[in-house]
């Protein structure tokens, strides 16, 4: 990343174990305002458990993370998202009984109160992800590429000022890909700065402008698109069987 401003978000050599296996083993990223970061790897390379210990949902067993400077290793998720970190999830699981529009309010009530705030505030954003023509629908009944955009309507509703998607286009159709991509491009250009586990190598080197790839819970390369996936490296651990 070429920017001389100060990181956004950084982890700083963060360590996690599970039963005495790395899963993510000195893993440092810096993200900074207006990055969109791709972040790639095999399967079980360690890539959503660099965003749970970035979002707190884990707790690193060495190393820190860091938000505008500030520590934040030791903070809730939902004091990170107040803090502006905002994310989505690999298996998106709405409340089916709620509307596509009360399911947004969930997020939106982190910082506004009001329902009627939280309201609009919620529409807003279901119009800015296409969704608003089916704000009163049943969320459980939603086809999979609107449940992946409610995903992502959600976590715009708290306000991030980072957004970490976790493979919000698998399982999508190349039309629902190319109107996901649509979207985030949109996002990012409206000053969004996003990090992307993908493992779709077209949408990453569409979307990135910096790529990290995973392998065995480490750090193989990092570099643009370009040449990351040009690495000797990363073709041998994970592209060779993949292009």
């Amino acid at each position: 990343m070429t920017s001389t401003a100060a990181p956004l978000l950084e982890s700083d050599a963060v360590v996690r174990k599970f039963a005495g296996m790395t899963a993510v083993d000195q893993v440092s990223i810096n993200l900074r305002q207006g990055d969109l970061l791709g972040i790639i790897g095999p399967n079980g390379a360690g890539k959503t458990t660099l965003f749970n210990l970035l979002t707190g949902q884990l707790r690193p067993n060495s190393g820190h993370v860091r938000f505008r400077g500030e520590d934040i290793t030791g903070l809730s998720v939902h004091q990170r998202v107040r803090l502006g970190l905002g994310r989505t999830f690999q298996v998106v699981r709405p409340l089916p009984d709620l509307s596509v529009l009360e399911n947004t309010m969930m997020g939106a009530f982190l910082k506004h109160r009001r329902r009627s705030d939280a309201e609009d505030k919620a529409y807003q954003v279901l119009e800015e992800v296409g969704l608003a023509a089916v704000a009163k629908d049943r969320a459980g009944d939603l086809p999979l590429a609107r449940r992946k955009r409610l995903e992502v309507a959600r976590a715009l509703a708290t306000e991030p000022a980072v957004l970490l998607l976790d493979e919000v286009m698998a399982g999508l159709n190349p039309t629902e890909i190319g109107h996901a991509v649509d979207l985030f491009k949109d996002l990012h250009e409206k000053g969004m700065t996003l990090v992307l586990i993908e493992h779709n190598l077209k949408v990453v080197r569409t979307l990135s402008r910096h790529v990290v790839v995973l392998d065995h819970g480490a750090v193989l390369a990092e570099g643009t698109p370009t040449e990351v996936l040009q690495h000797p490296d990363v073709v041998r651990a994970y592209l060779g069987n993949r292009r």
